[in-house]
Formats: structure tokens, sequence, C-alpha cells
């Protein structure tokens, strides 16, 4: 479990709490299956199953270990559990979760590595300018989806671009992130773990309201649609990276 926040809270990566799809308590459902603890399945199907039925993961052990709130109202919550995949087995990662204020844009950090810490990659999500960062500390790939359907690509290594690019789709996209990731070379439970993570509704960013005697209890800003319900394509595809799941990944180039 990690002891030292303040190394994380300047950098970009995605998404949520684990706990929903783990056990953790009971989903919430609607008819959309746009609520925490379902997917868009074409039904009314709980994520847990859904993740279950179609990509053979499950996660459990993931109920919030560490959980910080800031005086600014960022919120970090340390989460460490298991995922088990079908045919690769069972593996305990780390994960923390950091959730910058909506003053400061609300943005969502979710890193995930292996129980010792290593490996360790980053996924964050932008809610307002709608975009998806994958990489680690020193390099990675940014990627946003455009209304047409093409996707534009920022790859950067430490401080410096090295390219910008708009590309057909998301399978393109995923090539480049794949380039400054390697995840074909790191343990598959790692980015399947982003994956389940990346199908919650993300957290919500909480605004603090300050009373008249500046004191600023913190409400909730609303949250949005679940990252792999807006980058779904994308989403998919970057599961079959890692996992050759037939039926699920039939439509995925190899990349």
């Amino acid at each position: 479990m990690r002891t030292n926040f303040s190394k994380y809270t300047s950098c970009l990566a995605v998404v949520a709490a684990l706990s929903a799809c783990s056990g953790g308590g009971a989903a919430d459902t609607d008819d959309t299956g746009g609520a925490s603890g379902t997917v868009d399945t074409g039904g009314d199907q709980t994520l847990a199953g859904y993740l279950k039925d179609k990509w053979g993961i499950a996660v459990s052990d993931f109920s919030v270990d560490v959980f910080l709130v800031g005086d600014d109202g960022t919120q970090v919550l340390v989460d460490d559990g298991v995922i088990t995949v079908d045919g690769l087995g069972s593996q305990e990662v780390s994960t923390e979760t950091i959730i910058s204020p909506a003053s400061q844009g609300g943005q969502i950090s979710f890193f995930v590595s292996n129980a010792d810490l290593s490996d360790e990659r980053y996924f964050l999500f932008d809610q307002v300018e709608n975009y998806v960062t994958i990489g680690d500390l020193t390099r990675g790939v940014a990627v946003s989806k455009n209304p047409d359907g093409t996707y534009d690509v920022w790859a950067f290594d430490g401080d410096a671009m090295d390219s910008f690019s708009t590309v057909p789709n998301g399978f393109e996209a995923l090539k480049l992130v794949e380039q400054y990731n390697d995840f074909k070379t790191l343990p598959p439970y790692l980015l399947l773990t982003a994956f389940v993570a990346a199908h919650n509704a993300p957290p919500e960013a909480r605004i603090p309201l300050c009373n008249i005697n500046n004191t600023c209890p913190h409400t909730q800003l609303a949250a949005q649609p679940p990252v792999c319900e807006i980058f779904k394509e994308f989403c998919d595809c970057a599961a079959c990276l890692v996992l050759d799941r037939q039926g699920a990944c039939d439509l995925c180039p190899d990349l």
C-alpha cells in the first residue's frame, strides 16, 4: 500500500473505485444502464456480470483501504485487491485514485501497479476536456475522441511533445498507446484492472461551498458517463491488447 501521495498529485492519469465490481455493496441500477455498478450492455445487467460473462474478468477485495481529503478538496483513495481473469489466473494489484477538485477541473487519476508497486501505469480522465491520458511517470499518450469518430492523439516524453496527429479511429490511436506503454510486455492484470475501473461511473469531484462563517462543507459535482462508454471501441480493443477473448475481441485488429 502507498503511503506517500504527494508525488502523484501533479501527474496526469483515469478512473474509479472498484468496489462496485467486487461485492462491496449492492449496485444501483436504472433503465439506461448508466448508473453506478451497471453498464450499457443492451439490458439491465450488472457490471460485475457483464465483465465476467463477456470478458472473463472478476475483481475482489477492493473496499478502499485509505481515503483522504485534502484542504483543497483533492480526494485520494488507496486500495489493494485481486483481479482474476479466465485462462490467466489471479494477481494482487495496488491502485490509487486521485480526484482533483471541481475548481481545478475534476481530473481523475487512476494508478495501478503490481502489489510491490512495480510496473506502475497511470490512466487520467479529464471530464472537462474529455480526453484520457495513459502512461508512466515519464512518457505517455493523451487521446480525445472527436464528434466525427476520429481521434486526436498527443504523444509525449517528459515535458516534450513527441507528436500530434489525428487518426481515423480508436484502433490507430491504440497503436501509439501501446508504443509508449509496452502493455504486451507487462503483466496483463494491470491494463485489465484499469479496464474494469473505466467501466464505472467516474468518482465525483467535490466542490467546496463556503458558508458565511468561512466553513466549507463539500458537495458533489455530478458524475460523467463511464470512460468505456465514451471511448467504447478504444476501450474494448485496449483490453484486447492483452486478452484474446473470443467474441469480445473479434472486431479488434491485431495491434
